[in-house]
């Protein structure tokens, strides 16, 4: 099976020692080659890190003694001994700037999983990332690419193209600053689960336009589930808009809002969309009319499966006649009979369509689902003619830590975290909190409240889960009992 070579610009020419798209490793360097990319390519292959247990661990260490010692994991893959490479690069680092380094990651079953560019000095030929996407369709277990260095708006584009049609969830961009920051393509048609825009200059305006495409019903709100946007410069502005698509937003739980420029005004209306809200008119004009065309689809749904019903009936019943007379089916037999109660009373007639109305709906709503909506009828009430919404509970992990907040908002966490336990919806709401390098008081009331929901929080989840969760960093996803007082 060979690529489509026409779909890059450039010609290919043909030589006898040509590998094949799906040897990633060697076809990429050679292929860029072929085409004159403005840098040459030097793949490094690794193996996936998985983590261990401390008694698998100890295991592991008391077999290795018995055992000789494994060699590196880093491999030669683009056709010249790797030590080679790594002792040229030692020696000569001026001529660094001529390459472009991506280290493969591999499980251990031998499928390629992340695609890493680190430290790349030269911005990264628009060739090498057009080849790979030619290259991801072999590559069905590619799931996570990270970039630092070396980007520009072209690279962001050409990624956007082929997202959409591949298998990757993760994207990590973290320090890959770029003046034009059209981050937002990457969220335009795809299916991210994980995107980290941290260091990368991001203002206010940017944010704008990455929550524009994070709004329920966009494409991104169903499957973005974690952003991270630490260490830029987000103001109270950016937190605002961020605050205005978690009103809708039921996908997003982890939100990593670290070392920005946020105050209180801009926490405090991230956290005031996590309890009761009042739904604006046109947020109510437009749940309707959702529910309307879910309606529409399920009506018309219901009266085909009906029909479909009725007709498997009309066969079943011409079947039988023709099983009982020992005849072949008579084509005018089929027509005159048009229904199976044909021979019913009125009573069963009647019960007999509501049993194919009532089978219908079952298998329509099996289909497609419930009405979900964050202004459904479940997730709203009614006041003094007024429609509020119980507040977003999907978030689950919120990381404001070295902002600019105060006892203000901590004041308004506690409510938030009190009102979230007392309903104790499923999903829960917040879970974990990070709140430290702020201006806070030493001790008060309410972060000792604070700390007590988010500890019993934590045992919850270690509990669900048998133990099993992993302790990390602050700075990471939350997992094991952790401070949040600096």
């Amino acid at each position: 099976m060979e690529i489509d070579e026409t779909a890059v610009s450039g010609e290919i020419q043909p030589t006898t020692d040509r590998p094949t798209p799906a040897d990633f490793d060697k076809y990429l360097p050679w292929a860029c080659a072929q085409l004159s990319a403005e840098a040459d390519v030097v793949v490094i292959r690794s193996l996936l890190k998985t983590y261990q247990s401390s008694a698998t661990s100890e295991r592991s260490a008391k077999s290795k003694k018995s055992k000789p010692k494994p060699s590196s994991i880093l491999t030669p893959t683009s056709g010249t001994d790797f030590e080679e490479k790594t002792s040229k690069f030692d020696k000569n680092l001026m001529g660094a700037d001529k390459y472009i380094t991506v280290e493969t990651v591999y499980d251990s079953l031998g499928n390629l999983v992340q695609l890493k560019f680190l430290n790349n000095i030269v911005p990264i030929p628009a060739k090498v990332i057009k080849m790979i996407g030619l290259l991801i369709p072999f590559q069905k277990h590619l799931t996570n690419i990270t970039i630092n260095s070396g980007m520009h708006a072209d690279t962001i584009y050409e990624i956007s193209k082929y997202l959409s049609s591949s298998h990757i969830t993760e994207l990590c961009l973290d320090g890959a600053f770029i003046p034009e920051a059209n981050y937002d393509l990457l969220l335009t048609e795809c299916h991210l689960k994980y995107l980290s825009l941290s260091k990368c200059k991001i203002n206010d305006t940017v944010v704008k336009t990455i929550v524009n495409k994070l709004y329920f019903t966009l494409p991104a709100s169903n499957s973005l589930s974690a952003l991270s946007l630490a260490t830029n410069g987000i103001t109270d502005v950016g937190a605002k808009y961020l605050a205005d698509v978690l009103r809708s937003n039921r996908k997003l739980s982890y939100l990593n809002l670290a070392d920005n420029m946020i105050g209180d005004e801009g926490a405090m209306s991230i956290l005031d969309v996590l309890q009761n809200f009042r739904i604006t008119t046109n947020e109510l004009r437009e749940s309707r009319s959702r529910y309307m065309k879910y309606l529409k689809i399920k009506i018309e749904l219901v009266a085909s499966l009906i029909t479909g019903l009725n007709e498997t009936e009309v066969k079943k019943v011409v079947k039988k006649k023709n099983n009982k007379t020992g005849l072949r089916r008579n084509r005018s037999l089929d027509r005159d009979i048009t229904t199976p109660r044909s021979s019913m009373d009125r009573g069963s007639i009647i019960a007999h369509e509501q049993y194919l109305r009532d089978r219908a709906r079952s298998l329509a709503e099996a289909k497609l689902g419930g009405f979900q909506d964050p202004f459904s009828l479940t997730n709203t009430e009614e006041k003094d003619g007024c429609f509020y919404c119980y507040g977003n509970n999907t978030l689950s992990y919120l990381n404001i830590a070295y902002n600019n907040i105060s006892h203000i908002t901590i004041k308004r966490l506690y409510e938030v975290l009190v009102t979230q336990k007392y309903f104790n919806r499923n999903p829960r709401g917040l879970v974990n909190v990070v709140i430290e390098g702020n201006n806070l008081p030493m001790l008060c009331v309410e972060l000792q409240g604070i700390n007590n929901i988010i500890g019993s929080n934590l045992n919850n989840i270690q509990k669900a889960t048998n133990g099993t969760m992993k302790k990390k960093s602050v700075a990471g996803k939350p997992s094991g009992k952790q401070s949040i007082i600096s």
